[in-house]
């Protein structure tokens, strides 16, 4: 809601999109700084040098200086149920489960970025991948029982 501070009372307008309505203290947050909701379903969206118009499912449209979006992200392609890897949901779409070093619930099978955190985005997901690679590449030196690879003569 931090976006209904960046224009004037009343210039905001938050859109359901055919999502369930906010709970009635949600409701009262929005109303209270003079947000306007609109429960009607954007089927599209065009654009012109100086707004943003917004196409709703009844024919109305509306133009707008700016829209933000909270999107939905989805794992794309069967991978996981193929490898049995376990999926979880949070509040903007799907990812792989992963313990603190990235490794998913099938052994030796890591997942980073958008795919393996609640919370994608560019800067989550390079901090993902760092953390990852950084654990990969510690499995790899001290795993037991892999073959052809030499311990470091200074870690054993």
């Amino acid at each position: 809601m931090i976006v209904s501070e960046w224009a004037a009372l009343g210039q905001t307008t938050f859109f359901i999109n055919g999502q369930p309505d906010p709970d009635a203290h949600g409701l009262a947050q929005l109303k209270s700084r003079g947000m306007t909701i609109e429960r009607e379903p954007v089927v599209s969206v065009g654009e012109d040098e100086r707004s943003i118009d917004l196409y709703f499912r009844d024919g109305r449209t509306s133009k707008r200086d700016g829209l933000f979006l909270l999107p939905r992200a989805r794992i794309k392609g069967p991978f996981a149920e193929e490898l049995g890897r376990e999926v979880e949901t949070g509040p903007l779409g799907s990812y792989y489960k992963t313990d603190a070093s990235k490794e998913t619930t099938v052994k030796g099978v890591s997942a980073c970025g958008d795919v393996a955190t609640p919370m994608p985005g560019i800067a989550f997901a390079v901090a993902d991948g760092v953390r990852a690679g950084g654990a990969a590449h510690l499995s790899l030196i001290f795993r037991p029982g892999l073959i052809g690879l030499r311990r470091s003569p200074k870690y054993g």
